[in-house]
């Protein structure tokens, strides 16, 4: 076994100790009473688990690693201040206001601490109808669009990929009206009518919030971690926090995938892996076990154990790794969604090429296929003249 691979499961079993000391679960495997953080400090901070582990292992903690913990647990407390400050003006403008989700919503309900989980921006969900006044009130709050051009932002804003808004403290705010972007295999929302979001009011820094139901951030985050790869450890602890702090989420969580293939399964596959990650068997897996051990495949094995060998890789997954962790997970319908979409769909490129009016947008449609056509025939073009 090379090094990184003996320091990435070094670092997965003080990860286990440290979550389980967090929540009050007793500690099945116990790792060095001495450990040595130092070394693992780069892949720590590639899976945001300084607070975490920080405070399963604070004791242990180097003085440099002491402060930035510390700095980064007030980096949270601030991002949740700012997320409720913005929460608080929309919500006098818009009615129903737009929901905060994941962040710090999330981090209140899956770890007793919420300082303990780090984040680096905000999401919002609100109407599709909502947007230029969504727009004008943060931008009177002092962020503007990351990216220059109103038209620009307008037309990712309509064709779903959601925006994104920057403060001059260093704040990031993201708003889409759908729940991920286009090509994500995943519904506008979740829940019976497919629409909206199920909430539920948490007092989040003294103020009541409304939030996605754990249930509801439990499929969220499920299809998200599975989606994207086994980028970061944080994400699956979140989903073992929820299991933990609301053993009945599970429960909940089924309902509202509906017959959506990839979120029915990316639910059960990521907390069969936050099971094997910070188990074993964590209050909500162990409640729903019988019942779920039935819908496990060889698929879902497959894929946790290879987002598990993702987290030990020393680099993230690229694009192709990541397909391949999420295509078992959708049945056939889903996967020609997803690529065809990803295809056609206009995105950022189109618009930074040419910058139509609102009103020409369809126009894209078009525009779309004949860009990638003439790249691809200059690329084809140029390796031909390059060639001996």
């Amino acid at each position: 076994m090379q090094k990184e691979e003996v320091q990435a499961e070094r670092f997965l079993q003080y990860s286990r100790v440290a979550f389980r000391r967090i929540h009050g679960l007793p500690v099945v495997d116990i790792a060095s009473n001495d450990p040595d953080f130092q070394e693992l400090l780069p892949i720590i901070r590639k899976h945001r688990m300084q607070g975490i582990l920080y405070a399963g292992f604070g004791g242990h903690a180097t003085r440099n690693w002491n402060r930035q913990a510390l700095a980064l647990a007030q980096q949270s407390a601030r991002y949740t201040h700012e997320a409720l400050r913005i929460h608080h003006a929309l919500s006098q403008a818009i009615s129903p206001p737009p929901i905060l989700i994941k962040g710090p919503g999330l981090a209140a309900q899956a770890w007793p601490q919420p300082a303990l989980r780090t984040f680096d921006d905000f999401d919002f969900r609100c109407r599709i109808t909502d947007y230029q006044t969504f727009f004008e009130v943060v931008r009177a709050s002092g962020y503007q669009p990351l990216v220059e051009g109103t038209d620009h932002n307008k037309h990712l804003w309509h064709f779903g990929w959601g925006v994104t808004f920057r403060h001059p403290d260093g704040y990031f705010l993201e708003v889409n009206h759908r729940l991920f972007p286009p090509h994500y295999p995943c519904p506008v929302g979740i829940g019976p009518s497919g629409r909206a979001l199920p909430v539920s009011e948490l007092l989040l820094d003294g103020e009541n919030t409304p939030l996605p139901t754990p249930a509801a951030h439990l499929v969220l985050a499920s299809a998200h971690a599975l989606w994207h790869g086994g980028e970061r450890l944080a994400w699956i602890a979140d989903i073992a926090g929820l299991l933990t702090r609301h053993p009945d989420s599970i429960t909940h969580a089924q309902p509202l995938c509906g017959k959506h293939t990839f979120l029915r399964k990316s639910l059960i596959t990521a907390c069969l892996l936050a099971d094997q990650l910070f188990g074993p068997d964590l209050p909500g897996w162990k409640k729903s076990k019988a019942d779920l051990q039935k819908q496990i495949n060889p698929q879902m094995l497959a894929t946790c154990a290879t987002y598990r060998s993702q987290l030990m890789a020393p680099t993230p997954p690229n694009r192709t790794e990541r397909r391949r962790l999420q295509r078992p997970l959708c049945n056939a319908w889903e996967k020609i969604r997803a690529v065809t979409l990803q295809t056609v769909t206009p995105g950022d490129p189109d618009f930074s090429r040419l910058c139509l009016k609102p009103q020409n947008r369809n126009r894209y449609w078009l525009y779309r296929p004949l860009r990638i056509l003439r790249e691809r025939i200059r690329t084809t073009v140029q390796t031909t003249d390059h060639r001996p």
